[in-house]
């Protein structure tokens, strides 16, 4: 237990006044040399290294657990009404059993997490317990549900939901998923996370083995890391380096964003292959920034930003262009889109044509106008000394020179010009009785 006391050791440390410390170390240099080399370094820390002395102390407690533990396999116990089978994994903080339920109330099959002793000791049953009870607030399809908690002899344990599947890492090894399955992934864990901030409980610790893959390719969310609670937050901090945020390796204090910066990590570790396609790349920028501030303020915003490239709409970093709606609405009903298109090429192309043949009337109607009204003055101001076949044929040329007189009306005029006119009507005077 030596790991334990030096924790222990510096935190008494740093309750005493400055007059017991200096006594506190010459006491313990006095009584235990090696003890005092060792902690020391943690001792001699000002104030404004304050975040460096929780991330040492953070690194040796994770230490202390994943040190070899001696812990009994309890495979074929019984832990209250739970019976164990056999192990289902181990890590750091515990051992993860297959269990029944033995009450002859229920036939269920759940998961059961035994704490190991030394992290049992140093953080107390109090912690554990409300670390069950705070996660047994969660009700998510995609977050492994707490069902209930208790201690058997020495040992406290947790009963979980059993979850059916793979890791999403070791999923993702041996299978391959589209683009657009894994952003709706990616979407669902968002809506996992996002349900937990509600409750005023944080992850602190995501991670694609903190994923369980099912059958249908929803995840269940594993493992949260109960340290990263919003109330009371120990130096004890399970997580990973390649997803976790800059203020957790420092052992700052975390925040909802603590969790969007892994979850922009998550992203790009899942979608490496198109990750710097805009406006993905933009999304994972802003989730990754290194100022809290420069974040998605929730979680609920970088979802969003996910589901308008699913569903083809503009993102938050798009300007809501007129174009740019547009394109949008056309890449989501292409072929809507394209017979409206072919619609209204159609229209278009109709309405110009029609526009045409009207000026094109009334340009011949006017010249027409013209012509009538030439020809009218002429056989006016000829006052009948010229015959009417020469002005007929004077009115033929002009008809002929008019270059701007479309050809079907100059043949149309033409003709209606060289058609035969009827011959007088002689009047018979022979019916007439009273005529002198």
């Amino acid at each position: 237990m030596l790991a334990r006391t030096q924790t222990e050791l510096i935190y008494h440390y740093f309750d005493l006044s400055d007059q017991q410390q200096a006594a506190f170390v010459q006491q313990l240099t006095a009584t235990d040399p090696s003890l005092a080399q060792q902690i020391l370094p943690f001792l001699s820390l000002d104030n404004h290294n304050a975040s460096l002395m929780t991330e040492l102390l953070a690194q040796h407690a994770t230490d202390i657990v994943n040190q070899h533990d001696a812990l009994t396999d309890l495979s074929g116990q019984l832990l209250g009404k739970y019976k164990l089978s056999h192990q289902l994994g181990s890590g750091g903080f515990g051992v993860v059993y297959q269990a029944e339920r033995q009450d002859q109330t229920f036939e269920q099959t759940l998961a059961i997490k035994v704490t190991k002793p030394r992290l049992q000791d140093l953080l107390g049953d109090g912690f554990i317990y409300q670390e069950a009870q705070m996660l047994a607030r969660l009700n998510h399809p995609y977050i492994a549900k707490v069902y209930d908690g208790g201690r058997y002899k020495d040992l406290t344990y947790i009963v979980m939901e059993k979850v059916d599947g793979e890791p999403l890492n070791a999923f993702l090894d041996q299978h391959a998923l589209s683009e657009r399955a894994k952003l709706t992934l990616f979407t669902h864990l968002c809506q996992a996370i996002g349900h937990a901030h509600q409750s005023q409980v944080l992850h602190g610790d995501i991670k694609p083995e903190n994923i369980m893959l099912q059958s249908d390719h929803t995840p269940k969310l594993l493992d949260f890391n109960g340290t990263a609670a919003y109330q009371e937050q120990h130096a004890v901090r399970a997580f990973s380096r390649e997803f976790a945020s800059p203020e957790q390796m420092e052992g700052a204090y975390l925040t909802n964003q603590s969790d969007i910066y892994s979850l922009g990590k998550l992203l790009m570790w899942l979608m490496a292959s198109s990750a710097t396609a805009s406006p993905l790349c933009q999304i994972i920028a802003k989730a990754t920034q290194e100022q809290l501030s420069e974040r998605y303020l929730t979680v609920q915003a970088l979802e969003d930003d996910v589901q308008a490239i699913l569903t083809l709409h503009p993102t938050s970093f798009e300007r809501p262009r007129l174009s740019r709606v547009l394109l949008r609405a056309a890449q989501r009903h292409p072929i809507r889109a394209a017979f409206s298109m072919l619609m209204i090429v159609l229209a278009i192309g109709f309405t110009t044509a029609l526009e045409q043949k009207n000026r094109q009337l009334q340009r011949e109607k006017a010249i027409a106008e013209q012509m009538m009204f030439e020809v009218t003055h002429m056989l006016f101001n000829s006052k009948g000394q010229v015959p009417l076949p020469s002005l007929l044929e004077l009115t033929r040329r002009r008809v002929l020179a008019n270059p701007e007189l479309p050809s079907e009306l100059k043949q149309s005029l033409l003709q209606a010009m060289l058609t035969p006119l009827p011959k007088k009507q002689q009047l018979n005077t022979d019916c007439l009785t009273d005529c002198q």
